[in-house]
């Protein structure tokens, strides 16, 4: 900046211009009040505070400044009066040029001073601070700009006031906000809890702390190895696609004892009870709407019945609560572990001709249960095995009569899966001296029901909440659209804790019916808005805008919280609607009651009038709790590996081909076509070793949806190794070499024995690829009581081996797509065989 700008620029800028109001309104001084620029830029008119001084030429002005354009030069000074051009006096003066963004320097000074700027004298009669002005040829504000000055001077800012960030409770912000409150009013120092201004230190003070650690909160939720709350938790895992559970409940099968006629049961209308911790002498039966009441409000675990099928009524059957298992005559009977089919008494009275006096009403898909009742060694109900009581579901009746004596029979079976797990005993002797036969030791109970726990809870009914938001007009007279938008908060349905069970599938056996998996429950509870029902999901990301869904969540106190839609993915609930909520509530291991403890029968509307003597011969199961936090933070971030979707690799293939039913085992090789890669499946079925002609489609039908592309598939059946195992046995000298030889032979059979044991080589035994070992035999026939000594002369390959070699390591390798395969057929010597020879013995 040069002098001449130096002496615009000297003086402080102020806000109040006082100074030019005393110039204005005197007469002894004289200055610059403010300078217009003529359109040309070349014409100034310079007003002044007071008159024109007389005698003013170009050598009184001086121009100063610039950066692209300097050294302006006034060529003439002219007094204008005039006033239809101006209301004071305004002194013209024309430059040279015009100039330039910059900031010039305009001074009236004695026309003896020089050209030196430091020289200027400023004209006689005038103000020293008001002889120059700053002067702009153009203004940067343009015309739609205020191009009035900024403030003059800038406070400076205050200080901060100190806080402190550690400060995140009631107390600490108490005490920061006293301590700011003695830098700020010095003067006030009241302290007592009634103060006026205490009272309002601590309501700050408390809604501080609520908003701190709703920070928190926020923060805490926004990550799953951080979250606290079962709810933040749950949304989390569903991002990575895992599903956390709530449990579910448990399942129980109930028999009804009946003695008079038939009696059809609404299962909707019935509910069986395990009466509470405190109800002493409980007795078996039937209660009415008082005592269900009264226990419902002491805590008695609620069952009610499920509906299979579409079955909605029961028949309680009176031959149905205690049926005798037909021996056919003989003694000492019993039905074996294992065991898929059973004869029943169907009446008492023999009738030859097979009409009339059939007292059993079973059908396919109902269900028995299988008890002991009576010890097995001393034929006293106090010794019979709790353990040996099991459920099935038949799969097929049939009537027949024994053509001896014409006992009316009912033939019934039940699925494979359903097998007897434990040898059932019908009839024993007792220990001498009595030797008395007894009959009846285990029977079989009709009139069974499945049931599971939970109650009915009180319906909750709510209105929706929210104000009408009008839209807007498009034209002069159309209709306005008034939309009725609800606020997005979740509803709290009272009642703890919620039913979760899983959907009941159809025609299935019991194996499949106890089979339980908490994340495909289901929660129990009814959701109706207008009569119109709503669905619950697990969530509504694939929820089209008007599907009436909701999601079910339930947080750390087990309430239960609905969520619906936002109007994108499902339909949100608008204000005023009337929405109506009916859960079940029970839950988890708490329905998971001993055996005998489901004892009571009620209805839900009334009283049932007539004699029913429930009970459950086998404990309640499948009541699962709820995944807790510390579970899913474990297994979500890596539960998607868990679950394939595509086979890449070999062993991908093999996986999936596994999982058929069926399918004991599966390898895969990939093999070059010529055109492409050709995934070589080879299978080894369960329980036999010729493959099924429907299962070799069935597993190319599975792995095609799973195939790689550009892959084709072949399913091949696995390739079995026939054996030849020669083995020499040193038998002790006080056993029968006869016995110990056809011991031997059963345990290295390929059969599966009466108690369920299996012989070494059964095809469930010999999987894919799985070498056979030498020590294996050794040990296996060693095991047979009598056996002094085993040595192994040979273990080959039947086909490609010669007698007397054995592998150098005690293994024999198989391929991964191999058996290995010893039947001891002697109509198929090329399945494989096991030889012995003995020594010793008698």
């Amino acid at each position: 900046m040069n002098a001449a700008l130096d002496r615009c620029m000297a003086s402080p800028a102020c806000a109040l211009p006082l100074r030019r109001q005393k110039l204005l309104g005197g007469q002894s001084l004289n200055g610059i009040d403010y300078v217009e620029v003529g359109e040309d830029g070349t014409s100034l008119c310079v007003h002044l505070f007071g008159a024109i001084p007389q005698g003013l030429g170009v050598a009184n002005v001086r121009i100063e400044g610039g950066d692209r354009i300097t050294g302006l030069k006034a060529v003439s000074v002219t007094p204008e009066t005039e006033p239809d051009l101006h209301d004071d006096p305004c002194l013209r003066i024309v430059l040279d040029r015009q100039g330039d963004h910059t900031a010039y320097c305009l001074c009236l000074v004695d026309a003896s001073s020089g050209n030196d700027p430091a020289a200027w004298q400023p004209l006689a009669g005038f103000d020293p601070r008001h002889a120059c002005t700053t002067l702009r040829f153009r203004l940067d504000c343009g015309r739609d700009l205020d191009c009035a000055a900024a403030a003059p001077c800038i406070p400076e800012p205050a200080p901060a006031p100190a806080i402190d960030y550690l400060a995140r409770d009631f107390e600490g912000f108490r005490q920061m906000f006293l301590d700011r409150l003695a830098v700020s009013m010095p003067s006030w120092r009241e302290r007592h809890i009634p103060d006026i201004g205490i009272a309002l230190v601590e309501v700050l003070a408390y809604t501080a702390d609520y908003l701190a650690y709703y920070q928190d909160a926020v923060a805490t939720e926004a990550y799953l190895d951080t979250s606290r709350r079962r709810i933040s938790v749950r949304r989390h895992a569903r991002l990575v696609d895992y599903a956390m559970h709530e449990g579910c409940n448990a399942r129980a099968f109930v028999t009804i004892a009946h003695d008079g006629d038939d009696f059809d049961l609404v299962l909707g209308d019935t509910l069986l009870l395990a009466p509470p911790a405190g109800a002493r002498d409980a007795k078996q039966g039937v209660i009415d709407a008082a005592a269900l009441t009264s226990a419902r409000t002491a805590g008695a675990t609620v069952y009610a019945p499920m509906v299979l099928d579409d079955q909605t009524t029961r028949t309680i059957v009176a031959a149905h609560s205690t049926i005798q298992i037909y021996t056919w005559g003989d003694e000492l009977c019993c039905l074996h572990e294992g065991a898929t089919g059973a004869a029943l008494v169907d009446g008492s009275a023999p009738n030859p001709d097979g009409g009339g006096g059939r007292a059993l009403k079973l059908a396919a898909g109902d269900f028995l249960v299988f008890e002991e009742v009576l010890g097995t060694v001393t034929g006293n109900p106090a010794d019979a095995n709790p353990a040996h009581r099991q459920a099935v579901r038949l799969t097929a009746v049939e009537l027949s009569q024994d053509p001896l004596d014409g006992t009316p029979l009912m033939e019934v079976t039940w699925d494979a899966c359903d097998a007897l797990a434990f040898d059932l005993c019908l009839s024993i002797r007792r220990a001498s001296p009595d030797c008395s036969l007894v009959t009846g030791v285990s029977v079989v109970r009709g009139n069974v029901v499945l049931v599971d726990h939970g109650d009915d809870g009180d319906t909750d009914t709510w209105t929706v909440p929210g104000d009408p938001t009008p839209g807007c007009c498009s034209c002069e007279g159309a209709v306005v659209d008034v939309t009725y938008t609800a606020p997005r908060d979740d509803h709290v349905v009272p009642g703890t804790p919620l039913t979760f069970a899983e959907v009941l599938p159809a025609g299935v056996p019991v194996c499949r019916l106890l089979q339980r998996d908490p994340r495909q429950a289901r929660p129990g509870i009814a959701v109706t808005s207008m009569g119109v029902p709503w669905v619950a999901q697990g969530d509504l990301l694939s929820s089209a805008p008007d599907d009436r869904r909701f999601v079910v969540e339930i947080d750390d106190e087990a309430r239960t919280h609905l969520r619906f839609g936002d109007g994108t993915n499902g339909r949100q609930p608008q204000a005023g609607d009337v929405f109506t909520a009916t859960p079940r509530l029970g839950n988890g291991p708490a329905g998971n009651v001993g055996a005998d403890s489901i004892i009571w029968i009620a209805s839900k509307t009334g009283t049932l009038g007539i004699d029913l003597r429930p009970r459950n011969p086998i404990a309640a199961t499948g009541g699962t709790a709820a995944e807790t936090l510390d579970e899913v933070k474990a297994y979500a971030p890596g539960a998607f590996r868990a679950t394939p979707l595509r086979a890449i690799v070999p062993a991908d293939y093999a996986a999936f081909a596994g999982q058929v039913a069926g399918v004991q085992g599966a390898s895969c090789a990939m093999a070059w076509t010529g055109s492409g890669y050709e995934a070589r499946v080879s299978i080894d079925p369960s329980g036999v070793e010729t493959m099924p002609k429907i299962l070799a489609p069935t597993v190319r039908a599975n792995l095609w949806s799973y195939r790689r592309i550009g892959h084709d598939i072949a399913v091949v059946p696995a390739r079995y190794v026939p054996l030849l195992v020669e083995v020499f046995v040193c038998v002790l000298p006080d056993f029968i070499v006869a016995h110990v030889k056809a011991a031997l032979a059963e345990r290295f059979d390929n059969r599966r024995h009466g108690d369920g044991t299996l012989g070494l080589f059964h095809p469930d035994l010999l999987l894919l690829g799985v070498p056979v070992l030498a020590s294996a035999i050794i040990a296996e026939a060693q095991s047979v009581t009598g056996v002094a000594h085993v040595e192994l002369r040979t273990l080959v390959r039947q086909e490609t081996g010669k007698s007397g070699d054995i592998p150098a390591d005690g293994i024999l390798h198989l391929a991964p797509d191999e058996v290995a395969q010893a039947d001891n057929d002697p109509d198929h010597p090329d399945h494989g065989r096991v030889a012995f020879t003995f020594g010793g013995g008698r």
